[in-house]
């Protein structure tokens, strides 16, 4: 028998932990990250397992690998670590004031957001230029009549509609189908032509189609959707109303909605989806269009990243969107997508990340490569390590950025992710619906961050809003609300608290209140344009329960003297996950306090803070409103809420927290033994 040396064994153990380490992406796309209970649990059978003497190297190895890049805690504190040192994934510096605190700046009450905001809450001028309609098809017969039914149904006047259907080289009923339509719908058009090709992929097919038009803007689509009938109308007169510098629109995808991040405060995002977007032709034609080498997936990633390399924003439109027939069962061309992604992120790293970016995409693919044991997967490997050796040099040094811009690669994904990607959208209109009354508390001269929270409520795709804003004991916001008046859905207004804190600030709020529904939102808190939808549908959905809740990001933020900030990626906490239990809310806050949608009338019954609470006074509320029934729980990630990122400071804070805590479970014992509290 041959002598078994365990340091030798142990070796590749511990370089695929380190590996983990090091290189796991920091943002919450990562895989660690996307569902925080599930690997939690696959983080510690991982670990068990990668323990295990009697299992090969290799196994081991992949085990530890597993388990490492789930160490929550362990990624937490490397990611805080490098946001202090204000260094990048690839160890770049990082400009304290961030990337997204720049572009947020000066947005409330610029004149085009003014216009902007019109024209999404409906109240814009009608306008209808001549816009482009681009269509691929290819084996897409299955698809057509919804598709075109949907078109022909559109507000939008039919004959300021060019539409371009290129085919891709159909072998089923798709161009008898085609032609047999057109023959009897051309005439509604302004023009309708049919393009017959061999298949040269996704974007070079619609390639054709925006070189063909003479429009300025043209709607890139896929077949396998349905638009609303105001589609078309939201979202050019949007395009209308934005800047000049605008290259996109890209519209909100239902009943799964993306799940990558954009910004509530400013809707732009870092990269677009192309199954629905209204793109400026003359952006693209500047840019040099769809890279021809990418034949599908990650196609758009990479439009919209030359977009924003050349000086342009791409815009993320919630408010118009479309149902996209998606199947996450169907399997069907899975091992091609896991292909065309995997190479088109590792391709994307060398056009648009510095060498350090370079080597993390090449390990992941090399650690991918090493643990991959399907079949299926292994083939597509292959044909994605071909690509990438094949076309590496092409990326690396054509089509680069003339401009500096965030490119974000985060593992084999991009921007962070939002958990929730199959939480079902409802489309469909709400009759009737009920006021809403958002309260925001605010306090001191620094309005910036009370400036973006306006914002993210402007932008809700819910319509019915009334926003009360609580100024506690100082005396600042008022000019600011003054000039967010036209963000007011129906009413934005502003009080002066009359008693002494925040429990006191919202209580005034909640006082002066006149909706069906309440929810806070601190000045320092974030609403993705989905959060009170989602929750409304909710709770109408099931009459019984008095509130609802859905997940938030926690979003390590560092501050300077004049205000500035820097955000770190976002966190999502294990706790939130949990299925809602009142006996555990007892003992441990898990609800932010902005997360939480309640029926107003639960501060009829149970009244509002306990104003003898100076610190987590959201806690003993939510436990004081759980006396009325279960909230309801939505499994997505739909607000954001600030905390220190300073280390020393958050440390100083949650020493002085355990005072705080002890009062509120007192509280929420006291509660809890004397029966349902009424006002």
């Amino acid at each position: 028998m041959k002598s078994h040396d365990k340091d030798q064994d142990r070796a590749p153990i511990e370089t695929a932990r380190q590996s983990a380490r090091e290189r796991a992406p920091l943002g919450l796309a990562a895989q660690f990250l996307a569902k925080p209970r599930a690997n939690a649990w696959q983080h510690s059978i991982s670990a068990f397992l990668a323990k295990l003497p009697f299992l090969p190297p290799r196994r081991r190895a992949k085990f530890a690998y597993s388990a490492a890049k789930r160490d929550f805690d362990a990624l937490a504190a490397r990611l805080l670590d490098i946001s202090a040192n204000g260094v990048s994934e690839s160890g770049a510096a990082v400009d304290f004031d961030g990337f997204r605190g720049r572009s947020r700046r000066g947005v409330l009450g610029a004149e085009w957001h003014k216009a902007f905001v019109a024209a999404l809450q409906d109240t814009g001028r009608d306008i209808y230029p001549e816009i482009t309609v681009s269509l691929v098809t290819y084996n897409s017969e299955k698809w057509l009549d919804g598709f075109f039914a949907s078109l022909l149904a559109q507000a939008y006047p039919l004959d300021k509609i060019n539409l371009i259907v290129v085919d891709n080289g159909s072998t089923d009923g798709t161009l008898d189908a085609l032609a047999s339509w057109l023959d009897g719908n051309k005439a509604r058009f302004a023009s309708a032509d049919l393009v017959r090709q061999s298949n040269v992929g996704f974007g070079m097919g619609h390639d054709v189609a925006l070189r063909q038009s003479t429009d300025a803007y043209v709607l890139v689509t896929n077949v396998d959707l349905v638009l609303p009938q105001d589609a078309l109308t939201t979202l050019v007169r949007a395009a209308e109303a934005d800047r000049e510098d605008v290259a996109s629109w890209e519209m909100r995808q239902s009943p799964y909605e993306h799940p990558k991040y954009y910004d509530p405060v400013t809707l732009e995002t870092s990269w677009s989806s192309h199954a629905c977007i209204l793109i400026r032709r003359s952006a693209y034609i500047d840019v040099g269009g769809y890279e021809e080498r990418i034949f599908m997936y990650g196609e758009d990633v990479e439009l919209s990243y030359r977009f924003r390399g050349a000086g342009y924003v791409t815009r993320y439109v919630p408010q118009a969107a479309v149902t996209h027939f998606v199947d996450f069962e169907d399997a069907g061309e899975r091992p091609s997508q896991f292909a065309g992604s995997v190479a088109a992120n590792v391709l994307l790293r060398h056009r648009y990340g510095d060498a350090a970016t370079v080597a993390d995409g090449m390990q992941n693919l090399s650690n991918l490569v090493a643990t991959t044991q399907n079949a299926q997967r292994c083939a597509a490997l292959e044909t994605a390590q071909t690509q990438i050796a094949k076309d590496a040099g092409h990326f690396a040094s054509t089509k680069l950025p003339t401009v500096p811009a965030h490119f974000p690669f985060n593992g084999f994904d991009y921007d962070v992710t939002r958990q929730g990607h199959a939480v079902v959208l409802d489309n469909a209109e709400i009759v009737d619906p009920p006021l809403v009354s958002v309260i925001t508390r605010t306090h001191g001269p620094n309005t910036r961050l009370l400036e973006e929270a306006l914002l993210s409520v402007g932008h809700q795709t819910y319509s019915n809003i009334e926003h009360i804003i609580v100024e506690d004991r100082t005396d600042y916001a008022e000019a600011t609300v003054k000039r967010a008046q036209y963000l007011a859905r129906p009413s934005l207004r502003y009080l002066k608290s009359g008693g002494a804190g925040r429990s006191a600030a919202g209580n005034a709020g909640l006082a002066a209140a006149t909706g069906t529904y309440a929810l806070f939102l601190d000045n320092d808190d974030l609403l993705f344009a989905d959060h009170i939808e989602i929750l409304v549908r909710s709770l109408l959905n099931t009459a019984n329960a008095p509130a609802a809740y859905a997940l938030s990001w926690e979003v390590p933020t560092f501050y300077d003297q004049g205000g500035n900030y820097r955000e770190a990626a976002p966190v999502s906490k294990l706790g939130q996950s949990r299925k809602f239990s009142a006996k555990a809310l007892q003992k441990q806050n898990f609800l932010p306090i902005q997360s939480v949608l309640f029926k107003r009338e639960l501060f009829n019954r149970f009244g509002g803070f306990d104003e003898d609470i100076d610190f987590l006074e959201d806690w003993n509320l939510w436990y004081r409103y759980a006396q009325a029934g279960d909230f309801l729980h939505v499994a997505k990630t739909t607000s954001m809420y600030r905390v220190p990122g300073d280390q020393v400071f958050r440390a100083a804070r949650e020493s002085g927290m355990e005072d705080a805590r002890a009062q509120v479970r007192r509280a929420n014992e006291k509660v809890a033994s004397e029966g349902q509290p009424h006002k």
